[in-house]
């Protein structure tokens, strides 16, 4: 019986969780409220696009319309999204141990 210590994983633990969040935002944002913006066809309430992710903040809620607001916590939510794979991609990039391919990258 030999010993063979355990293998290291590739992937810090801290990136695969951040991995999970990105995933589980994006279906959240896909299926959830992607399915809130075409049941209720408020896809283009606003016309004016893109708008910061912050803009709901400066709005008055209690004078805007439901549909407004489902587009708007919609947009917010793919800033969300972006943000968070911009950030998976620059971890993995980060924590590649291959000098080659950090390089490349």
């Amino acid at each position: 019986m030999t010993d063979t210590p355990e293998p290291v994983p590739i992937v810090p633990r801290w990136v695969r969780l951040w991995a999970v969040v990105t995933v589980a935002v994006a279906l959240l944002l896909l299926f959830v409220l992607g399915g809130f913006v075409t049941s209720f066809r408020v896809g283009m309430a606003d016309p004016v696009w893109p708008t910061e992710p912050w803009y709901l903040a400066g709005q008055d809620w209690s004078k805007l319309e439901f549909g407004f607001l489902v587009e708007h916590t919609h947009r917010a939510a793919g800033w969300v999204v972006g943000i968070l794979v911009s950030g998976l991609a620059i971890a993995v990039w980060a924590t590649d141990p291959c000098r080659t391919r950090k390089l490349l990258g």
